[in-house]
């Protein structure tokens, strides 16, 4: 797995979002794209656990948001008059490219995602350990995007992965596409496991 890329300049803070659990900052690179930056308020293990699986995931050829280490200049936190800039803070963080158009998929939506990915996206977090992606009836947090109108899904968020408390019966009692354990035949495990040591 060759993952080496340049380091993302960030140019703008915009705001820091009300959207998410971890409520990313809404930032510029230096080329005015726009993209999600998750800094100083996650810990060193979480940063790392989304850029490894992002690699992972990207790898696989899951459907997941352009991303990319992100460099924070100090000069922007110390000049900044926004509230909560400190808890983005300089250095190195973790941007996610916003993609255009998407919303959080719902219940309703996510009964209707292609059954051969909603098999893979389980299986890929089972593999990083990834109890984070819930959804029911009565909500949840999936951690999906909903790319319209196209209906592709997006997924992101994996600072959670690689939990040391990690618990399978959690994972297969509320993710989102627990169901689809039973896509997970022996030709299928066999065809995956192979694509799995490849990465």
């Amino acid at each position: 797995m060759n993952n080496s890329q340049p380091l993302i300049q960030v140019s703008e803070v915009i705001k820091k979002s009300d959207q998410g659990i971890t409520r990313p900052f809404i930032c510029r690179d230096d080329s005015g794209r726009q993209l999600w930056v998750k800094g100083a308020e996650l810990s060193k293990p979480e940063l790392a656990a989304e850029w490894i699986s992002a690699c992972l995931a990207k790898e696989w050829g899951l459907p997941i948001a352009p991303f990319g280490l992100v460099y924070i200049d100090p000069l922007l936190i110390e000049y900044s008059s926004m509230p909560e800039i400190s808890s983005l803070g300089s250095g190195i963080g973790f941007g996610s490219y916003h993609v255009e158009g998407a919303v959080e998929l719902d219940y309703p939506e996510s009964l209707k995602i292609d059954s051969e990915l909603r098999a893979d996206i389980l299986l890929f977090d089972y593999w990083i350990q990834n109890e984070d992606r819930t959804l029911g009836e009565n909500g949840g947090n999936p951690n999906l995007l909903l790319h319209i109108p196209e209906g592709d899904v997006v997924i992101i968020d994996h600072n959670l992965a690689f939990d040391v408390s990690f618990a399978k019966e959690t994972l297969f009692g509320t993710h989102v596409f627990r169901d689809f354990r039973q896509k997970w035949t022996g030709e299928y495990i066999k065809t995956h496991q192979k694509k799995l040591l490849d990465i």
